[in-house]
């Protein structure tokens, strides 16, 4: 797969052969590699290199792999706002599907339970989902990585199932070994430059794919104009992203145009963290039908603390017994464990939440009836966490300590025949140090789950409390199984590692939630869904995400109507609410920095229509309306409309025209708007062979649009040095008429500074224009002429000196090419173009230039 996308992702491009034959498999090039069977000695990874198996029959297998590391496997955690997110994961460009995520040591089903932004590295938990402070997320996932040193990664896997064709082996053995070391060198390009459309909200955060090198310079541009950083954006080095401070017209869905970029060298950092080789050994003994021992050990060599090596081990027994059909059957499973505070996993996501651990495990389920069924589990163990100290004269030193930890479950399975499925659960967590002056934690949750399909009806729903008490217990005792390079650095990930997580971590609350989810198909051109989540939050004297007390109420609500109509008329009405329920103003980057939770609040509506009166006819229409508040920080009252047409008078010519409407009304402290429109019509003909002799077969093509832009904005008073003020904003009426005054919020400044007020204005109309002809000569080649066209103009001229006042730029520019396309073959396509250019800056004279260009491309397509 070869990818030249518009984000500059280097990382999609991907290269495999696979081979598969008579028990033989063989995976050349970028392939995901996995070595399953020992839960100590595991691994799971995107590589640049080759796999392997061979089924030599009789139940003997071999696997093997060897690879240069072609991402990096991080992790992290964060603790909920009282929102379903979303939340940021510290990386962009992550590889889809390599992630796992829990929620309070729960793993959740992606697409069910939560949908990810890949590129831009964004969490949302969805049906209503609300994830409060005193929850806890641990995640992990594969990213990609720049500038690195590359790792070589080479292992083995060996199965023995003497009998395995006939079932009845009453053993297996496994033997897996693997190894990691990092080599000399980099890989990787030293800059790279990432493009982003521009977003309305200048609140919007625009999130790097890494860290970027120390004291290395970094420019942001919109189009070929260099922005000032503190005047033009903010940029947040510690967190990766930066934050535009001057309104720009945003970039739409119908002009294609990613207008910011950044060029940055990324920071330097290892793709493995050290040499390591680990060796496993595992065994099954099948006692009778009912009853199987297993055991495992894991043994780590050369791990990153320096140490000579840590050892793991495993023994597991599973039994069962039952009454007829299933009614009556019962099953367990009674286990050890011990893994070593020293020993250390290959970097890999599947073994991110192995921790140093020893104790005892069991689970016990029980089907009593048809429509009962009875689980329940227990861990009594102690975890291994390694913490920091600060002596007197300000030394650190690293203490290691083994803490206690107890966990039950128990819940139920009841589904009556005609009557809603229950589920229920409950939970307990204690963890806390050794000796009677210890701390402790602990954590409850019972949850109650029902399932409803009666005819036309469909329902679902959960009701839930937690409570917290102490540190969160799921984000701390990790050992170093994934000690990989951390993502705002080149060090090891000691946040969740070592217990060293944000300060949020430590809570005081309890939340009671619900969720509700309805679903209603009354008759076949009606169709309704709704989803109702509700969550309130009790904080207590600890409590470090609300004062001592104090209580939020959460909703998370969204209903949706289909009318499809007929075949050919539908419509559809969308609308959404979430709160997390907080009164308190923001104090400095909310979630995506870990500096407080502000409150939050934010409505939408929606409206789509869908209209073909004809086989030859169709007409859309959408509009949407959002408002976004957050107290002192972005309050926008976003309009959105859109209409589209599609028509074919007759079968060679096609009609398409588009009218889009974006409206963005700041509010509060930061008053201001933003009013864009886009017009784009497309017209396509021919060919025309049967009344055009020769010319017949010529085909047209012809586009313009109209991009209509213009916003300005008013905030506080400004420093001068991008810093954030706290104090009053006396607005000077510029805009918006009359000032507002927010005495305790965090203001941003968006441009230079003024006697009491800053002031930010652009209007810009872009005009632009695609015409193409083309003509086939023979069988798989033709000859094209083409013209293209773009006029930008602004009524608001140049940069005055000591004005606050900013256009975009003045300027036309034209591209004539005549050009050949060859066919080669129905992969393959040879096309050369000769080109003339020509720009004229109307503002600036030392931009215009002429320039002539010969183009030749080999491209294939598969």
């Amino acid at each position: 797969r070869f990818s030249n996308t518009s984000q500059n992702n280097y990382f999609n491009q991907v290269f495999g052969i696979n081979y598969r034959a008579k028990g033989t498999s063989f995976n050349l090039g970028d392939v995901s590699a996995a070595l399953p069977g020992n839960e100590f000695v595991t691994f799971a990874r995107t590589v640049r290199g080759v796999s392997f198996g061979r089924d030599f029959g009789n139940g003997v297998r071999i696997q093997g792999v060897g690879s240069y590391t072609q991402a990096v496997a991080r992790r992290g955690t964060f603790q909920g706002n009282g929102t379903k997110g979303p939340f940021p994961l510290q990386s962009s460009s992550i590889l889809e599907g390599s992630e796992r995520v829990q929620l309070n040591g729960v793993d959740m089903v992606p697409g069910q339970d939560y949908q990810i932004d890949y590129l831009f590295g964004q969490i949302t938990f969805l049906s209503g989902r609300i994830v409060n402070p005193e929850d806890t997320v641990v995640y992990t996932y594969e990213a990609q990585n720049y500038n690195s040193s590359p790792g070589l990664l080479t292992g083995m896997r060996f199965d023995l199932v003497p009998n395995a064709s006939s079932n009845a082996s009453p053993y297996a053995v496994g033997f897996t070994w693997l190894q990691q070391k990092q080599l000399s060198g980099s890989q990787g390009v030293s800059e790279i430059t990432e493009r982003f459309p521009v977003n309305n909200d200048l609140a919007y955060q625009y999130q790097l794919a890494s860290g970027i090198e120390a004291a290395t310079p970094v420019e942001v541009r919109y189009l070929e104009e260099v922005l000032v950083e503190n005047r033009d954006f903010q940029l947040v080095r510690a967190s990766r992203f930066f934050r535009l401070l001057r309104k720009f017209p945003p970039d739409t869905a119908f002009n294609a145009t990613l207008s910011l970029s950044i060029k940055y060298r990324p920071v330097r950092q290892s793709s493995i963290a050290g040499d390591r080789g680990i060796m496993g050994l595992d065994g099954n003994f099948r006692v009778n039908s009912t009853t199987n021992l297993a055991w495992q050990y894991g043994r780590s060599q050369n791990t990153v603390q320096g140490s000579d090596g840590g050892d793991a081990m495993s023994l597991n027994a599973n039994f069962g017994g039952g009454g007829r059909n299933g009614l009556g059957a019962w099953n367990g499973t009674l286990g050890w464990r011990n893994i070593g505070d020293t020993y250390a996993g290959i970097d890999s996501t599947s073994a991110a939440f192995l921790r140093a651990e020893k104790g005892l495990r069991g689970t016990l389920s029980f089907r009593p009836t048809s429509f009962l069924s009875l689980t329940t589990s227990m861990n009594q163990s102690q975890i291994g966490n390694q913490t920091t100290t600060t002596t007197t004269d300000g030394a650190q030193n690293s203490v290691f300590n083994w803490n206690k930890n107890t966990q039950w479950q128990g819940g139920f399975s009841l589904s009556l025949p005609r009557m809603p499925r229950l589920d229920f659960a409950h939970s307990q967590v204690t963890q806390g140090t050794q000796g009677s002056t210890g701390s402790e934690s602990n954590y409850s949750s019972d949850q109650l789950n029902l399932n409803y399909q009666i005819g036309m009806l469909g329902v679902s729903g959960s009701f839930g409390r937690s409570v917290s008490r102490g540190r969160s217990v799921f984000s701390s005792g990790f050992t170093n199984s994934l000690s990989g390079p951390q993502v705002t650095g080149g060090s090891v990930l000691d946040d969740v590692r070592n217990g060293t997580y944000n300060t949020n971590s430590a809570t005081d609350s309890s939340s009671d939630t619900g969720r509700l989810n309805l679903s209603l198909t009354p008759a076949p051109w009606i169709q309704m869904s709704g989803a109702l989540g509700v969550s309130r939050t009790r904080y207590g004297s600890t409590g470090t995400s609300g004062a001592a007390g104090t209580a939020s109420n959460a909703r998370d609500n969204t209903f949706g109507v289909r009318l499809p109509l007929r075949d050919n008329l539908s419509f559809g009405l969308d609308w959404s609410e979430s709160t997390n329920g907080r009164n308190d103003v923001q104090v400095g980057g909310g979630s995506q920095t870990g500096f407080g939770i502000a409150s939050q609040r934010t409505r939408t509506t929606s409206f789509d229509t869908r209209y073909q009166p004809r086989e030859n006819l169709e007409f859309s229409f959408q509009f949407g309306r959002t408002l976004f508040l957050i107290p002192g920080y972005e309050n926008t009252d976003s309009n959105n409309t859109a209409f589209g047409l599609t028509f074919s008078p007759v079968p060679q010519v096609n009609l398409f025209g588009t009218f889009s409407s974006q409206k963005l009304l700041y509010l509060g402290s930061q008053s201001g708007n933003s009013d864009d429109t886009t017009f784009q019509l497309q017209v396509t003909a021919g060919p025309f062979e049967r009344v055009g002799g020769a010319f017949g077969k010529m085909t047209f093509s012809a586009s313009w649009q109209r991009v209509n832009t213009g916003s300005a904005l008013s905030t506080s008073s400004y420093n001068g040095d991008g810093s954030d003020l706290i104090g009053t904003n006396p607005g000077s009426g510029i805009i918006g008429g009359g000032g507002s005054t927010n005495a305790g919020g965090l203001l941003r400044s968006v441009s230079r500074q003024v006697t009491d007020s800053t002031y930010s204005a652009q209007q810009q109309r872009l005009n632009l224009w695609n015409i193409r002809a083309d003509y086939p000569i023979a069988s798989r080649q033709s000859l094209y002429l083409s013209w293209q066209g773009i006029d930008s103009f602004s009524p608001l001229a140049g940069d005055t000196a000591g004005s606050s006042y900013y256009s975009a730029s003045n300027y036309r520019r034209g591209n004539g090419a005549v050009g050949y396309d060859f066919k080669l073959n129905e992969l393959m396509t040879l096309t050369a173009n000769w080109n003339l250019i020509q720009m004229n800056d109307t503002e600036r004279s030392d931009l215009s230039y002429q320039a002539r260009a010969l183009n030749v491309d080999l491209s294939a397509r598969f």
